[in-house]
């Protein structure tokens, strides 16, 4: 329940936040409605995903054997599932939107060159994944630049946003 009341009382008023500044400051639109050219980029930037993680985690697994791995409450019914998919796509939407299509777009607008707007954008992205440590702010590092990547590359939240979902959902579910 508290995942549920998270996304519907945090991630879904910011994204809708985000989504309202973004709106009159970014030209072109990254919130224009998902296209099929989308689903390619959110595939590949999933598999990117979780290659990285599995490898950081292997990389974390053999430099701290003893440390006992972050455990995620089982969904243990539909509904249960349910909240896990609304809280993750409603996560990843609202970090997409914001430190991939907003930041990125007004980097771009303000001339800023692509490699700065970019390490910003990760740097950030993995401030916000201190509470995982060390290790979990290298993965949102590394996350975030593939996923910074997809966002350039498609000019579109969506396959970011769908990959980074899928990614938060194969975490809950890995563990």
């Amino acid at each position: 329940m508290d995942e549920l009341s998270r996304a519907f009382l945090y991630d879904l008023p910011a994204l809708a936040l985000v989504v309202f500044l973004s709106y009159r400051a970014l030209k072109p639109d990254p919130f224009v409605r998902p296209r099929k050219s989308d689903a390619l980029p959110a595939v590949l930037a999933f598999i990117g995903l979780a290659l990285i993680s599995t490898i950081l985690g292997y990389g974390e697994a053999f430099m701290y054997p003893a440390e006992e791995p972050y455990a995620l409450p089982d969904p243990l019914s539909a509904l249960d599932w349910l909240v896990v998919v609304v809280s993750c796509v409603s996560t990843g939407y609202l970090e997409e939107s914001y430190f991939r299509a907003y930041l990125l777009t007004r980097f771009e607008g303000l001339r800023v060159p692509a490699a700065t707007g970019i390490a910003v954008s990760v740097f950030l992205f993995a401030l916000c994944h201190l509470y995982e440590g060390p290790w979990g702010v290298l993965n949102a590092a590394a996350a975030g630049a593939l996923l910074s990547f997809v966002f350039l590359r498609t000019r579109s939240v969506h396959a970011a946003s769908w990959a980074h979902a899928a990614y938060n959902i194969f975490v809950w579910a890995s563990f």
